[in-house]
């Protein structure tokens, strides 16, 4: 067994050592091409002649539309004008009952356009392709029970709450900033008005050559702790005079 194992160590060491040769001796070859053979060319990126893209005004403001109405059973018609196609699908239907002359606190509308009903209120009118300028909707009006309509009242008014909440937090944000702007005004007087008041001044340096006098310093460390209050205050106030 260990004779046979050496026999095939040798014959593919000897094979590696014949592939390794032949690489050698191909390596060391002249290239030579044929005579139809042609050089290669570096790739030259054409110039960019495309016009730039310019703003569509119409993608960013919808064109307003006209929809004409037509309520079943009834063949009573209407036309709707300046409708957005970023409109809910919810005002919409309140826009098609205010032109028949419904309310929708006592009626609701079922739309519907080329036969597609307009069901998801949460959507907008663009999101129904077949809603487009000029077309015909045809209308479906219902009675409300009294609890629909009790609900849809009661939908507004917590809307309209939602609403005067929000608002009268702004207004409360605002106040707040208006007075806090006002006291650091007044603070900013006040220190501007200390660093110039000589009384002050006296009270200040009376207190801190008791302080000296209590801790056995000399007198000029008084003097010299003085002076830094007063240039500090001087400071702080131009500061805040100036910001």
């Amino acid at each position: 067994m260990s004779t046979a194992t050496t026999t095939s160590s040798n014959v593919v060491g000897g094979e590696s050592a014949m592939i390794a040769q032949f690489l050698s001796q191909l390596a060391q070859l002249p290239l030579v091409y044929p005579d139809h053979h042609l050089a290669h060319k570096p790739a030259v990126r054409p110039p960019n002649v495309k016009k730039p893209l310019a703003f569509n005004a119409s993608l960013a403001a919808p064109a307003a539309m006209t929809l004409h109405l037509k309520v079943m059973k009834t063949n009573a018609t209407a036309t709707l004008s300046d409708i957005s196609p970023d409109t809910p699908v919810r005002d919409l239907k309140r826009a098609v009952l205010a032109a028949l002359g419904v309310s929708h606190r006592t009626h609701a509308a079922r739309v519907l356009v080329k036969g597609k009903v307009l069901a998801d209120d949460q959507k907008y009118v663009r999101e129904y392709p077949a809603v487009a300028d000029g077309v015909a909707l045809t209308v479906m009006l219902s009675e409300l029970s009294p609890e629909d309509a009790a609900a849809v009242v009661a939908a507004e008014e917590a809307e309209a709450a939602a609403k005067q909440g929000a608002g009268e937090e702004t207004v409360a944000k605002e106040v707040k900033t208006g007075d806090e702007e006002v006291e650091k005004k007044e603070t900013d007087t006040s220190l501007a008005g200390l660093a110039k008041d000589p009384a002050f001044w006296t009270d200040i340096r009376a207190a801190v050559d008791a302080h000296a006098a209590k801790r056995g310093l000399a007198g000029g460390d008084a003097v010299n702790v003085l002076n830094l209050f007063k240039r500090a205050l001087a400071a702080e106030a131009d500061k805040r005079s100036s910001a």
